[in-house]
């Protein structure tokens, strides 16, 4: 939980099951443990990431250190700041 790794990737054209459009994935960078959400939308994602902070904590014991991503907006906003 050194690093992590964090990518929304989509929109997906066709819509996956249930109308998705997009996946959140989350890598560690020491051991490659991944985890992927399905998301509808990209406003999702800081509900997605928040769920895998709990899970990787409770799994690990350890807390996340650093987080890194592809700089795009989602993971910017001012209410993920405040959720991380």
């Amino acid at each position: 939980m050194e690093l992590v790794h964090i990518d929304l990737c989509g929109p997906i054209t066709p819509s996956i099951v249930g109308g998705n459009k997009y996946f959140m994935l989350h890598v560690d960078d020491c051991t490659s443990w991944s985890n992927v959400y399905i998301l509808k939308s990209k406003d999702q994602a800081i509900e997605a990431f928040v769920k895998y902070k709990v899970e990787a904590t409770n799994c690990t014991r350890n807390k996340i250190k650093t987080i890194r991503s592809n700089r795009s907006g989602e993971f910017f906003y001012h209410c993920f700041q405040n959720r991380v």
